[in-house]
């Protein structure tokens, strides 16, 4: 798993009036958004399903499952298994639940707790957010079981659990200061959440590990994690913005040194990758047009030179040489997204044409670029792998985190 930045991680956060989302235990509520920009949903249940847009104004309605929603120009309309249909003002978000308590169905996968709708009238007015409310202890096991092989070890499941739950309430208390209807994503862009599940080595390892979240200097640690380090940690400051807002990147335990590693087993730890000179350029230039940089106006792709490495020996910044000698700087988290970018005119990125880590060496010669690399994903925190290694050594989930975020501590939160 990567998690990676996306494009709101590059807005400061803006300051808001937000109501904090707890049980009645004080256990934190997580908003997940599971889907974006819908035009059509449909919900399922083993019972009927309660729609409701005014929650706590008594005016809740109960259909029989499944149902269908969508958005017309008067508002939400809700259509039931028997055809029947309902008008929902659209200027409140639409809630559904199971009635009675139980998971409630998007699409084939099954979701605890409640499901809102949001509006999206900014991109379209037929288009909205589909958002999972749910408890975090309820979220976490979902997370956990689509992050790890069924198969592993417990510890790395625990060491897994307090990292998820660490990165999703650092995301939570981000996104509520900035007053989005959401707090975490549902994939790689935030942490892979799968919903409701049954694999017991995932939930056993979140209730034992319930509350526990890193700390660092008292602060709630953003724990970013991988797949696959391939030996040479990344650093948090040379990967995401560092600047107003985001002072979390530069955390001490975020940033790469030299430590033992254990990924070996990893079919990612090294790899290799060969594209034509002409499919590299036309992504990297396609990428730059999308994000705004420079790099758009490359004509021709001579040279890749690793410019930067960090404390461990991981490439964090390369310089691109164009035919005439010019450059253009490009951090190796930046060039790996380029080199996967999608361009008109060019096949789709498969796993076997894939540049898998920013941490590569590239040599181009006769119209070919070959890519040298180690690992999967951007290497920052956690690498699963080498987690699953230490794990079957013997080793304790609080063991295993000292390892890879140095100087934190763990404490119970709630």
């Amino acid at each position: 798993m990567a998690l990676a930045s996306c494009a709101s991680m590059f807005r400061s956060p803006q300051p808001a009036s937000v109501r904090v989302l707890n049980d009645a235990a004080g256990e934190p509520r997580m908003r997940v958004r599971i889907a974006t920009e819908a035009a059509e949903a449909r919900f399922g249940a083993t019972g009927d399903v309660v729609v409701d847009n005014h929650p706590g104004l008594g005016r809740p309605v109960t259909l029989r499952s499944p149902v269908r929603v969508r958005l017309g120009e008067s508002g939400w309309i809700v259509t039931d298994h028997g055809g029947a249909t309902r008008h929902f003002d659209r200027g409140q978000p639409l809630a559904l639940r199971h009635a009675d308590g139980a998971d409630i169905a998007f699409g084939e996968t099954p979701y605890p707790g409640v499901v809102l709708l949001h509006t999206r009238p900014t991109l379209s007015p037929g288009v909205f957010d589909v958002v999972n409310h749910v408890p975090i202890e309820r979220y976490l096991p979902g997370v956990v079981a689509k992050e790890l092989y069924p198969n592993w070890h417990a510890a790395a499941f625990e060491t897994q659990a307090i990292a998820a739950r660490s990165y999703a309430l650092h995301e939570r208390q981000r996104r509520m200061g900035r007053g989005d209807h959401f707090d975490i994503e549902s994939t790689d862009r935030d942490q892979v959440y799968g919903g409701a599940t049954t694999n017991q080595t995932a939930l056993r390892a979140v209730e034992a590990t319930r509350g526990l979240v890193l700390t660092y200097r008292g602060h709630l640690l953003r724990a970013y994690y991988s797949s696959t380090c391939g030996g040479r940690p990344g650093s948090a400051r040379d990967t995401w913005p560092t600047g107003r807002g985001f002072e979390y990147n530069l955390a001490a335990p975020l940033q790469g040194r030299e430590r033992e590693h254990a990924c070996q087993t990893s079919p990612l730890y090294a790899w290799t990758v060969e594209r034509s000179t002409d499919d590299v350029l036309r992504r990297v230039q396609a990428w730059g047009a999308a994000s705004g940089y420079a790099v758009r106006n490359m004509a021709s792709l001579a040279r890749v030179e690793v410019f930067r490495r960090n404390e461990a020996g991981r490439a964090a910044e390369f310089r691109l040489y164009d035919a005439q000698g010019k450059w253009w700087a490009l951090s190796a988290e930046q060039f790996r997204n380029a080199s996967n970018h999608p361009a008109t005119g060019l096949p789709n990125i498969v796993r076997e044409t894939r540049i898998h880590s920013g941490d590569v060496e590239v040599r181009i010669d006769r119209g070919r670029v070959a890519y040298t690399g180690r690992g999967f994903g951007h290497g920052v925190g956690m690498c699963q792998f080498c987690t699953q290694t230490f794990a079957t050594r013997g080793e304790s989930a609080r063991g295993i985190l000292a390892r890879f975020y140095p100087d934190t501590s763990i404490e119970t939160r709630y």
